[in-house]
């Protein structure tokens, strides 16, 4: 989230009129709560917390620029 290139990217859609949001998964840099699974063992079948966490982003993005 925090690459420059991401921010960039990020900057260049905002400046083109386009809304966008950075966020990080739970657990992950500076976001609050705890990832279930240890550092570098993601299991591809166990992605209902990473699936509830972006979720959460695009409805919080579309009721917060009028989209939704």
């Amino acid at each position: 989230m925090s690459s420059p290139v991401v921010a960039e990217l990020a900057w260049a859609l905002t400046r083109a009129g386009h809304p966008t949001m950075r966020f990080d998964y739970r657990g992950v840099g500076a976001s609050r709560g705890t990832s279930r699974h240890p550092a570098g063992s993601l299991a591809i079948g166990d992605l209902r917390d990473e699936v509830a966490d972006l979720l959460s982003v695009c409805e919080h993005l579309l009721a917060t620029t009028g989209m939704g």
